[in-house]
């Protein structure tokens, strides 16, 4: 708790430090003077932590942190090209196993510290395993 707390506050009068976007799913984190906020966008699983000095959406992985991040993608249309937007901001090592569980080999290639590229000889569905 005394890690939410170091960056969640409240000011008196009771002015919130975070509140809540419902309609863009975004919550907001006022940063300096007064109605100075910024949105820090949420995907789905993710709470409000802080890495690397920056509140930011962080995958909750029920470690209670210090757990390290993963991700899988779901190739649901067939294909033989992948695109897979990761953001796990580092170069990640990747398992690939078609519908059947069958590991599956292909040429990848990191585009930058958040996507891959994997190219197979044909075209089928799976899901990539990336840590």
């Amino acid at each position: 708790m005394a890690e939410f707390e170091d960056f969640v506050q409240t000011e008196l009068p009771l002015r919130p430090v975070v509140t809540l976007d419902e309609d863009e799913e975004t919550l907001l984190v006022r940063r300096g003077p007064p109605k100075n906020y910024v949105a820090v966008p949420l995907q789905e699983g993710q709470v409000v932590g802080k890495e690397g000095g920056v509140i930011k959406g962080v995958d909750n992985n029920g470690s209670g942190g210090g757990g390290d991040k993963n991700y899988v993608h779901v190739q649901a249309m067939a294909s033989a090209v992948w695109q897979v937007p990761h953001n796990l901001g580092k170069m990640v090592s990747i398992t690939v196993v078609d519908t059947g569980g069958t590991t599956v080999e292909g040429d990848m290639t990191h585009d930058d510290l958040n996507n891959i590229t994997i190219i197979f000889s044909a075209p089928f569905t799976g899901q990539v395993f990336c840590n």
